[in-house]
This record gives C-alpha cells, sequence and structure tokens, in this order.
C-alpha cells in the first residue's frame, strides 16, 4: 500500500474520531492523553499538535502514559511521561490507546483503575497506518513448551516434539514478505529457545528486514545462544524480547509459572543484561492478587540489571482448580454463503486479526488467529499449500468469529480486505465450504 495514501487516509480517520468525540461532548474542548510512549505515541503526538495548530481539531493534549518506568524522565513535546492515573483524567478526556501489542492489555488496566470505557479510543487500523506497520505474524517453530503455567493454554496441553524446519521458515517468510507483512513475531503459544538453531531463524527474519520479537519466561538452565539471539536483533526495528514472570521467590513464581525456577530465570536475565541490545529485554511482570508483594523487588532487580519491565494483569486464577480445565474446542458448522449477509451480522466491522495477523504453528499450519488455542478446530491447514485469499475467507467464516470477545480487534472493512475476500470466493467456487 502506498504510504502517502495510508498517511492521508490515517489523517483524516484521525481527524473523523476526534470530530466525532467533540460532538459527544457538544462541541466543549476535549482533553487528550496518549498510552504509550513508543513510536505510536509519538507520531500520535505529533498528528494531534499539527491539527490543533491548523485549526482542524479542538482539543489539548494533557499527558502520556506508559508502564515502562525507564520512560519516565522522558518527554514527548513539553510532555512528561508518567504512569497512568485516574485522578488527572477528567470528565471531557479521553485516553488514546498507542499500542498494537499491548492494546487489550492496556484497555483492561484503564477499566481496572476506574477510566470510563467510553473514555477509551482505540482504533486498530489507524494506528497501524501511522506506524505503516500493517501486517504481523506470529510462527511457532517449536510444538512446546518448557513450563505448565496455570492461566496459559499451552500449560494445560504439552504439545509434541515437533520443530520447524529451516527451509520451510524460510519459505514462509518469503511469502509473507511478498504479501507485504513486516513484523514477525517468533512465538504463539510456544518457547522459542526450545529450538536448537533459534539463531539460525532469527538471522532469516533480519535478513529479509522484518521487525523481530521474541517472548520466553528464559526458565530454561542452559541458554547457549542467548546473547547471540539478542545481539542479533535490532532495537531500532523495534525487536524486543518479552521475559514472563508472576513472582521473585520461588515460592509465589510457581504458582502459575509451575515447573519453572525463578533464580534460574534471574540467572539468564544477568546473563542477557550482558547483550549490547540488553534495552530491548522487558521483563513483563503478570499481575495475581497474591503476588503484589514481590512487585518491588522485580523493580529493583530490573533498575540493577538495566533493563525494562512491564505490570499486565494477569488472566485467570492460578490458585483457582478451575484453572486447569481443557480448552472447549469451536464445534464445526456450516459456514455463510453470502458475504453481504455476513457483513451486516458482523455490524459492518472486520477483524484486524484476521486480515492483520497470521498465525502459523511449527508443521506449516496456519490457525485462526493469535487469540485462540491451537486445536484441530481452529486449525485452517498448510499456509504454503493454499492461495492467501481462500485462507482469508475459512478465517473469515470461521464459526468462532461470531462469538469473538476481543472488541479492540475489531475495525472498518478496506476495500483491500473486501477485495482478498472476494478473490477467494472467486477462485473457491459457490461450492467452496463443500470442499
Amino acid at each position: 500500500m502506498n504510504n502517502v495514501y495510508q498517511e492521508n487516509q490515517a489523517r483524516q480517520d484521525l481527524l473523523n474520531m476526534l470530530a466525532y468525540k467533540m460532538a459527544e461532548k457538544k462541541g466543549n474542548k476535549i482533553g487528550i492523553y496518549i498510552f504509550g510512549a513508543g513510536k505510536g505515541g509519538q507520531i500520535l503526538w505529533e498528528y494531534l499538535t499539527k491539527l490543533n495548530a491548523a485549526g482542524l481539531v479542538h482539543c489539548q493534549i494533557k499527558g502520556i502514559f506508559d508502564n515502562d518506568v525507564s520512560k519516565y524522565e522522558g518527554c514527548i513535546g513539553d510532555l512528561t511521561i508518567t504512569a497512568p492515573s485516574k485522578e488527572t483524567v477528567g470528565i471531557n478526556d479521553f485516553v488514546i490507546i498507542a499500542s498494537l501489542n499491548y492494546c487489550q492489555q492496556i484497555y483492561s488496566q484503564l477499566l481496572e483503575i476506574g477510566i470510563a470505557e467510553e473514555q477509551i479510543i482505540f482504533d486498530r487500523s489507524l494506528l497501524m497506518r501511522l506506524l505503516n506497520k500493517v501486517l504481523e505474524s506470529y510462527i511457532d517453530i517449536v510444538d512446546t513448551c518448557n513450563l505448565a503455567c496455570a492461566t496459559c493454554y499451552r500449560g494445560r496441553s504439552r504439545g509434541t516434539a515437533n520443530k520447524m524446519t529451516l527451509e520451510i521458515f524460510c519459505k514462509i517468510l518469503d511469502r509473507l514478505k511478498a504479501a507485504n507483512y513486516s513484523t514477525i513475531g517468533l512465538y504463539n503459544w510456544t518457547e522459542p529457545f526450545l529450538h536448537p538453531d533459534l539463531l539460525s531463524f532469527v538471522q532469516e527474519v533480519k535478513k529479509r528486514s522484518f521487525g523481530c520479537s521474541l517472548s520466553s519466561n528464559l526458565a530454561l538452565p542452559n541458554l547457549p545462544q542467548l546473547i547471540e539471539v539478542l545481539d542479533a536483533l535490532n532495537p531500532d526495528d523495534g525487536d524486543h524480547l518479552l521475559v514472563s514472570i508472576s513472582g521473585m521467590s520461588q515460592s509465589v513464581y510457581e504458582i502459575n509459572h509451575r515447573g519453572g525456577n525463578i533464580e534460574t530465570v534471574k540467572k539468564n536475565i544477568q546473563i542477557a543484561s550482558q547483550s549490547k541490545n540488553k534495552r530491548i529485554i522487558r521483563l513483563k511482570f503478570l499481575q495475581f492478587s497474591y503476588n503484589l508483594d514481590e512487585m518491588h523487588e522485580m523493580i529493583e532487580f530490573c533498575k540493577q540489571q538495566g533493563i525494562g519491565y512491564e505490570i499486565i494483569a494477569g488472566r485467570g486464577n492460578p490458585l483457582a482448580a478451575t484453572s486447569a480445565k481443557k480448552v472447549a474446542p469451536v464445534a464445526a458448522s456450516r459456514p455463510l454463503t453470502s458475504l453481504h449477509y455476513c457483513r451486516t451480522l458482523k455490524s459492518l466491522s472486520a477483524c484486524a486479526l484476521l486480515f492483520d495477523n497470521m498465525v502459523i504453528d511449527a508443521a506449516g499450519d496456519m490457525y485462526l488467529c493469535c487469540a485462540t488455542p491451537l486445536e484441530q478446530s481452529y486449525n485452517l491447514g498448510s499456509f504454503l499449500e493454499q492461495d492467501l485469499p481462500a485462507l482469508t475467507l475459512k478465517k473469515f467464516f470461521h464459526p468462532a468469529c461470531a462469538t469473538c470477545s476481543l472488541p479492540l480487534s475489531r475495525r472498518n472493512f478496506s476495500d483491500k480486505d473486501l477485495d482478498i475476500l472476494f478473490q477467494g470466493l472467486k477462485q473457491a467456487g459457490e461450492k467452496w465450504y463443500e470442499k
């Protein structure tokens, strides 16, 4: 997609969004807080500043929120970056989420601290155009994890010993590159450091100029590739390594991160902090009711190692017996054959996880999206052996989409979205659902 077109479209969408919010407040000047001090927050601030100066909108940018305390000494424009606070957000104020990777967590966090739902703004399509980051893919290069976390799907389904070959991986990358994907995550429901050749996979990603992200528990006792993998990444491309923990003492950590040893994790982080790229490491502390007393120790540890951290509200209850229940598969059903009817059913909204997100497992099969587990009922078949419009069609008509509970993934249909669906219908023929 042409970058100038994307920028103009994003500018118009931003204007429309703010005009709508101003109308809600009956023309009163509105206050804006931007949540996210990364590239997205910087670009949003620049756009809002220009639109204000041109007299096209009447809003005041009041503050910049972020969860990364290492940014609190910095500024965007003349605004100091601070922690999110309900006390500063007034009745005529709105909080715009400027993060793609953590939009759902930020949304939940804002609700938990008392920000009203109608005061929270997130437009994935707009932000992706502003960032020129249109498409991302998450690829599991192994089919297992070394832990059995109580609140994770993979922790309740240990997987197999299957590993993706580098040859298949490169073919997948080349196809994603041809389809204008820009970011590759070498994880979804698995632990990437279990692959003995992870470094080669990272190098192939960077060779093709993709952004690259990794997420790990770093609980493996032997990680010979750790420094080399980190050094192969590029902070300027937005590359990062997330490390998930839920406690700083073993007795608390193991409640959720079952099978792990927190001292092993700490040791690996100390080793990782020797990398020239240690600033791309972020410790992700999953917050539960029982681990609040250990957050301060986690913060001090991160400061000592010179790495970032973030505190995310954990989902589920690791202490409850029900946390181990098996995920129920979605029953198959005959898909709708009328695109017009399906659009009406979905209230004329498209799912960004459907059109802008590709999830592939270690066998090279594609799944519905990153929010669904690797159950067979979500398996759409080989990524390399099917046309992309046909795969998109399968995702679009999947019965699980009708009951999706991720409102922040919704956006307006684009002409490109509809073109892909029509191509899929044309290729598949009238009886495609019988094949």
